[in-house]
């Protein structure tokens, strides 16, 4: 896995796919970062900020392609 799909799994993995779309159509890249975490060796830890805005560029991609 490389750290593009990490990201794509941590986001998917906290936030649903209404709040996805609200995130990519209408928000900003610091609007989740808060609520996407990680299991770091056993342990929640939110997913640094500038991995979220890589994850929310890459969403944002991927929604233009639709």
């Amino acid at each position: 896995m490389n750290v593009d799909e990490y990201i794509l799994n941590a986001i998917k993995n906290n936030l649903t796919d209404t709040e996805v779309h609200e995130w990519i159509t209408n928000g900003n890249a610091d609007d989740y970062f808060y609520r996407i975490f990680v299991d770091y060796h056993g342990l929640p830890m939110i997913l640094e900020n500038t991995l979220v805005t890589r994850g929310f560029e890459l969403l944002k991609g991927l929604y233009s392609k639709e």
